[in-house]
């Protein structure tokens, strides 16, 4: 549930930042391409995300399995031994969460004409 929370936020901080807004014709409906062009935004800033949250993932359970040693990975919750996979994925889902929450935070401090940049790129330039 976290992780689905996480990648939703940061979903939505980045889009509330960077999005222009549906935009309305001069009859105040919206038309098919802003619909078409809002939804493509959102899905792209979603996949990000996730992909952004696997990749971190991958990362930090690559360092637990590698760097770690194991009579500390025995005491470091206190609880019970963190030496198995399901404690080691449970370690992985919190951080990659934690990490693109953070991430969208000062993902907000980018400039708009940047991000934009990069969605609408046309072919010539």
């Amino acid at each position: 549930i976290f992780a689905v929370l996480a990648i939703s936020g940061a979903t939505l901080a980045l889009y509330k930042s960077f999005a222009s807004g549906p935009v309305s014709s001069r009859d105040r409906t919206l038309s098919e391409s802003a619909v078409v062009t809002e939804t493509v935004i959102i899905l792209s800033l979603f996949l990000t995300m996730a992909v952004l949250f696997i990749a971190f993932g991958g990362l930090i359970y690559l360092a637990i399995a590698t760097i770690f040693p194991q009579r500390l990975m025995q005491t470091w919750t206190t609880v019970v031994p963190a030496t198995g996979f399901q404690q080691h994925a449970k370690l992985c889902i919190f951080i990659s969460g934690l990490s693109i929450l953070a991430g969208s935070l000062g993902g907000r401090a980018d400039s708009k004409e940047l991000i934009r940049g990069v969605l609408f790129t046309d072919e010539e330039s």
